[in-house]
């Protein structure tokens, strides 16, 4: 040992680089709440934390628990030595992701620059070939997009090249070994047992080892040591393990990314095109992936190197290190990506220095001078990397990273110094710590909702999925009414794209930008506010005023003295003005024009559908001028046409007169629902009143929902669904805030091979009807309608006034 101290030293130049180009990376990277970062990392350090205090984590996918466990202990660690504000654990976590995330980060890099100097140093005290050591060391700068995805987050990747170096390490003993000990096997199968509980893409190195052992016995021993191992690595999630495998099996079975998408376990022509993406975009991965199968085949298929190869331990290691790679291949191909294959990317040092003592053990195996070998293959492998040029590589990488933190900083910049005191919207994409936060609760069980929530005011969160406003909470929406009449509409919105609000202009803020600032357009509300002085001026109370759903968010003002219908005006036919004007009592039209929407273009169809709308009433304001329209209103030219001459039946569903809640409307019945509920009746103002109340929140995957309406021939609704054309269904609601999501709103839905719905939410609080109108598809052999009342806790309700429903048949 001493006397070959210096060289032990050397070993240590690839690994020291490695932590240098480890800073610079991850200084040009920026903080890991950038939008390009915080996936999965803020995920892995919430959970971490939860983790830390022995609670249960949210977010198994990969699984990860090994990522959460080192996290937990660290970010503990850290705590303990270091929290100077005095806060809770909680709390410092909020206040200091930044922190604990460079913690966790440096630990992890910290065990790879061991473990690579690790693999060296015991390569060259196995080996005493100083140059096969460093060619173990060469990983990370062949396959520098692994070491990039390595080495500045924090995920499972770090671990998975930990793994396989410690994989490597036993394998290295393995071969120098006459005989293997069950230990080795043992030890072998805890490795891949980890590796596979850092993240599933590990599994292809289980391959491996079952090349190298001969015996059925150990082989076993090996497998049921991996299956422990995976076991013990993933204790702290067994209660979940029917939620993990749940989440593999629909990997598995669906074709899109993360599980969905339609069944297909396989498909022959995507893994053909992204398998041949993947080794374009991995030139030297790809030639060593052929070099390998080359040496194979002329080890196999030359009968005078056949016999020595068979029983050469390199030569069955190469064959056990391209399998892997070739089922990490396809099993990645199904939804490629660069991180994905860090495991097998991680073999590539170890594929050079498998080459390199196969071909040494045939040299000496048909007594040639071992420099006629060792020379080309240092020639060989110097110039491979010269080629691949790794350097230039992270150079630019460092260059693109460097250029995204610049322009997210800008971002950060102009929406902390200049709307402070703004509503900060934030959703998908958003490079801003905030959002950041929100992305791991939400995937950590939501418990820094509360701490959260007390530290950042004036932040809220836009879900696309769910196409509503929250705060840090999941549990808790916010109307957007609410933000607007809070803020006096000063609302700043940030994010990747643009971000759509029915019935709300919005401008985009000018500079560059990685991500887009939207501003709400505050003339607007001055513009709503002329409408409703001049409708409540113009036209008489009591009237009802059929209103577009886009513009109910301004228009609610105007619910104590009219009956404000809202209708889904993208969807208005000609004909639906006549039909409403029948089902509505002194019916009000407001027609928007093209220039409501706020875009360049709308689609020719919709502007002509626009146009004829607005010819069919006698207008009688143009809002807020004639130079700039934005809305017509008036009357129907034909108004007052008698129901019969429409061709509609209306159908009995109310009771005014009821005084029993089984009188009320005999034909409602509850279609479905999960958790418990009340129907209670009552009169108001000589109004009768049915309140559907949550008593019991459900335990199923949808929670708590009541759909509560009419089914075609049943209870009294005959109706020959083969003949009808179009159903309206008509009702006025009382509803509160928590219910302005689009989980609640007005239905009606046909069956015809499948269901198909159509609906229109209920966008303010407050009384409001709401008009649904469908035509049913031929052959449909159900038809309901109806109400779908989804309340958050027990106690809240939604009370109905009335209800129409009217029919057209063919």
């Amino acid at each position: 040992m001493k006397k070959h101290l210096y060289l032990y030293l050397l070993l240590l130049i690839l690994p020291a680089i490695l932590l240098v180009t480890s800073k610079r990376v991850n200084d040009a990277r920026g903080p890991f709440w950038l939008s390009a970062n915080s996936d999965p990392d803020y995920v892995y350090l919430l959970n971490s934390a939860n983790m830390a205090e022995f609670e249960k984590v949210g977010h198994i996918d990969h699984p990860g628990t090994p990522v959460q466990l080192i996290g937990a202990v660290t970010i503990r660690l850290a705590h303990y030595f270091y929290n100077p504000f005095g806060d809770t654990f909680h709390a410092d976590i909020a206040k200091r992701p930044e922190f604990f995330l460079h913690v966790i980060n440096k630990v992890l890099v910290l065990l790879n620059f061991l473990l690579f100097f690790l693999l060296g140093a015991v390569a060259f005290h196995l080996t005493k070939d100083f140059g096969a050591a460093l060619i173990l060391q060469l990983t990370p700068f062949i396959a520098e997009s692994a070491m990039i995805a390595a080495l500045s987050r924090v995920n499972p990747e770090p671990l998975l090249m930990i793994a396989t170096s410690f994989l490597i390490l036993v394998l290295l003993y393995a071969l120098r070994s006459e005989r293997i000990s069950t230990f080795k096997f043992i030890l072998m199968g805890f490795i891949v047992g980890f590796g596979i509980a850092a993240k599933i893409t590990f599994i292809p190195l289980a391959i491996i080892p079952l090349f190298f052992f001969d015996k059925i016995k150990n082989k076993l021993v090996y497998i049921l040591s991996s299956v422990i191992g995976f076991v013990f690595f993933t204790l702290p999630i067994i209660t979940q393990y029917n939620k993990f495998f749940g989440w593999i099996f629909r990997l598995i079975t669906r074709e899109g990314r993360y599980g969905t998408g339609k069944e297909e376990i396989f498909s022959l022509a995507t893994c053909f095109k992204n398998t041949k993406k993947i080794l374009n975009e991995n030139t030297l991965f790809a030639f060593l992936l052929v070099l390998s199968l080359v040496i194979l085949l002329i080890g196999v298929l030359i009968p005078a190197l056949r016999k020595l190869s068979l029983k050469n331990k390199h030569f069955r290691l190469i064959a056990g290190v391209t399998a892997a790679q070739i089922v990490a291949i396809i099993m990645v191909s199904k939804n490629p990506g660069q991180h994905y294959l860090v495991p097998a990317f991680s073999l590539m040092g170890f594929s050079l220095y498998l080459f390199y003592f196969y071909i040494l053990d045939v040299v000496q195996g048909f007594e040639i001078k071992k420099h006629f070998a060792t020379v080309p293959i240092y020639i060989c492998i110097i110039a491979m990397v010269f080629i691949q040029n790794p350097s230039a590589h992270i150079t630019q990488e460092i260059k693109t990273r460097d250029e995204i933190n610049r322009k997210s900083a800008l971002i950060y910049s102009a929406i902390e110094i200049h709307y402070k005191d703004w509503a900060k919207v934030f959703y998908y994409g958003s490079s801003l710590p905030e959002y950041a936060l929100k992305f791991g609760n939400d995937l950590a069980l939501n418990r820094f909702a509360d701490v959260l929530n007390s530290l950042y005011k004036d932040v809220y969160f836009y879900d696309f999925i769910e196409q509503d406003f929250f705060t840090f909470s999941y549990n808790e929406r916010v109307p957007f009414r609410k933000l607007q009449t809070q803020y006096e509409d000063r609302i700043v919105f940030q994010g990747l794209g643009s971000l759509e609000i029915p019935g709300v202009k919005m401008k985009s803020l000018p500079g560059k930008y990685n991500g887009l600032i939207f501003l709400l357009d505050q003339k607007q509300g001055s513009v709503f506010k002329g409408i409703q002085e001049w409708m409540v001026s113009k036209i008489p109370a009591g009237s009802s005023i059929v209103a577009p759903v886009d513009a109910a968010l301004r228009l609610d003002a105007l619910q104590d003295n009219y009956n404000v219908a809202l209708v889904d005006i993208k969807r208005l036919g000609e004909s639906d003005l006549s039909n409403l004007s029948v089902f509505l009592d002194k019916s009000y039209f407001v027609i928007p024009s093209a220039n409501f929407y706020g875009k360049n273009t709308l689609h020719p169809k919709f502007i002509e559908r626009l146009n004829n709308a607005r010819n069919l009433i006698n207008i009688e304001g143009i809002l807020p001028d004639e130079q700039k329209p934005q809305f017509y209103v008036g009357q129907l030219k034909n108004p007052g046409i008698p129901l019969s001459t429409t061709g509609f039946t209306g159908f009995p569903v109310w009771n005014k007169s009821a005084k029993e809640i089984n009188e009320i409307s005999p034909a409602i019945d509850t279609l479905d629902n999960e958790g418990k509920f009340n129907l209670a009746f009552s009169i108001e103002k000589q109004t009768p009143l049915l309140t559907v109340t949550m008593q019991e929140a459900g335990t199923g995957s949808e929670k708590s929902f009541c759909l509560l309406g009419y089914m075609a021939n049943k209870k009294g609704l005959n109706v020959d669904i083969a003949k009808v054309d179009r159903v309206y269904f008509v009702a006025t609601v009382h509803v509160t805030d928590s219910l302005i999501n689009p989980k609640n709103h007005l239905f009606i839905q046909d069956f015809s091979n499948d269901w198909e719905r159509e609906k229109v939410f209920f966008e303010v609080p407050g009384r409001m009807t709401v008009v649904v109108s469908k035509r049913i598809r031929p052959q449909s052999s159900k038809l309901l309608m109806g109400f779908r009342f989804t309340p958050s806790n027990p106690g809240d309700r939604m009370v109905i006034e009335d209800a129409k429903v009217f029919i057209r048949y063919k």
